[in-house]
C-alpha cells in the first residue's frame, strides 16, 4: 500500500481527535444549578502543628449570569496521625461550613475562576494529653482552572490552589489568633437541573 494514502486517515483521525474535545458542552452552558467535589493536600502554617494532610470539600452552587454563582460548602480538613493512643502525634482536624461565591471567566471549553466564601469552622485539636475543640468564624479563597473534557454531559474537571483563614479562640475570647491552610486540590462540577 502506498504511504501517501495512509497520510489521509491519520491527518484525519489526528483532526477528529483534536476537533472533538473543544466542542462545547451545551448541558454546562443550560444549567444554572451544579455539584461539586474535591480532595487534595493541604499544609497547616502555624507553629507546633503537623504540616500537612487531606482535604475534601463538596458543594452546591447557583449560577446567576455567566460570571458569578452563589452557593454553600462543606469541608473536612485532617492534619496529623489519626491514633488516639496516649503517645500519638498531635492531630487536628477541621470540619468547614461556608457560603461561597465563585467567579468564572473564559469559554465553555477552559474557565479560570475564583473563589470566596466565609463560615463556621469547627476545629479538634487532639493532643497527648488533652483535646481541645473551638468553633470559630474562618473564610476560605481559591484560584483554579475548569476544564470541560468534552463528554457532552457537562462534567468539568477542576484544579485549585486553595487557602483558608481560620480564628483560633481558645478559652480566653480576647486571645484572637489565626490559623493558615494552603493547599492544592482537584475535582469535578456537574450540572444538575435546570
Amino acid at each position: 500500500m502506498n504511504s501517501r494514502f495512509l497520510h489521509v486517515p491519520i491527518a484525519a483521525a489526528t483532526v477528529i481527535l483534536t476537533v472533538f474535545p473543544l466542542l462545547p458542552t451545551h448541558a454546562s452552558a443550560q444549567s444554572r444549578w451544579s455539584v461539586a467535589a474535591a480532595g487534595g493536600y493541604m499544609l497547616e502554617l502555624s507553629e507546633g502543628y503537623p504540616d500537612g494532610g487531606i482535604t475534601g470539600t463538596a458543594g452546591i452552587g447557583y449560577r446567576l449570569g455567566r460570571v458569578l454563582s452563589l452557593g454553600v460548602e462543606g469541608g473536612y480538613h485532617q492534619f496529623g496521625a489519626d491514633s488516639l493512643a496516649p503517645d500519638a502525634e498531635r492531630t487536628l482536624s477541621l470540619w468547614q461550613a461556608s457560603a461561597v461565591a465563585r467567579f468564572e471567566l473564559g469559554s465553555d471549553r477552559v474557565a479560570p475562576y475564583a473563589l470566596i466564601g466565609v463560615g463556621p469552622y469547627w476545629q479538634v485539636d487532639k493532643r497527648p494529653a488533652e483535646n481541645l475543640t473551638d468553633v470559630a468564624a474562618g473564610g476560605t479563597a481559591a484560584l483554579g482552572i475548569q476544564f470541560h473534557p468534552g463528554t457532552g454531559a457537562g462534567i468539568a474537571l477542576t484544579l485549585e490552589a486553595r487557602t483558608h483563614i481560620v480564628a483560633v479562640t481558645g478559652t480566653d475570647l480576647a486571645h484572637w489568633e489565626t490559623r493558615p491552610l494552603m493547599g492544592v486540590m482537584a475535582g469535578m462540577r456537574i450540572p444538575i437541573g435546570r
